[in-house]
């Protein structure tokens, strides 16, 4: 041990025991860990290769990817850089890495209880037009109405088959949900 001035210092052998001690205290703790012991640091033996091998003997296959925003059936991607998004669910702005929480479940099995959603869906054709200023722009947007089970890409794509001749060149550029008693 190295004192300095009067304070106490440990060396830096002493700092990785404790910190070793402290490791395995916390590891012997956890739910199906395997219990290590070690009664000496050996000379070929570093604190790395010892923390490395317990966490390659941990269960990894335990841990699971919890679900987001980006996974539920009421939000709608702004596909922009600060991965924003519309929550229908609590009409508010969210993000794509939020995870999804009980009150989130509890409305999305409240939303797929329903039987038909009306979606607002953004036509746009696929002839361009340029303006005064040179931007490049869809000649013509329209707005129609569709009805669907739930509110995902694949329904209101299927939705919009069925009427895709009475759209000749027009794609889908957005979809939202419809809410007819809403004042703008």
């Amino acid at each position: 041990m190295a004192r300095d001035s009067g304070v106490y210092a440990p060396c830096a052998s002493q700092l990785k025991i404790r910190l070793l001690n402290l490791y395995l205290a916390f590891a012997r703790k956890q739910k199906g860990a395997r219990e290590i012991r070690v009664s000496r640091l050996s000379q070929n033996k570093s604190i790395n290769s010892i923390m490395t091998q317990f966490i390659k003997d941990q269960a990894v296959q335990n841990l699971q990817q919890c679900a987001t925003c980006a996974d539920c059936p009421m939000f709608s991607d702004f596909q922009d850089s600060r991965n924003r998004g519309w929550c229908s669910a609590f009409d508010k702005l969210a993000r794509t890495h939020h995870p999804r929480t009980n009150s989130c479940e509890f409305a999305i099995k409240e939303y797929e209880e329903q039987t038909q959603i009306e979606v607002a869906v953004t036509l746009c054709s696929h002839e361009l037009d340029i303006d005064d200023d040179g931007a490049i722009f869809p000649k013509e947007e329209r707005i129609i109405s569709l009805f669907v089970e739930e509110i995902t890409k694949k329904a209101v794509y299927e939705a919009f088959e069925k009427h895709k001749h009475d759209f000749p060149g027009f794609y889908i550029l957005t979809y939202h949900r419809c809410y007819p008693d809403a004042e703008f």
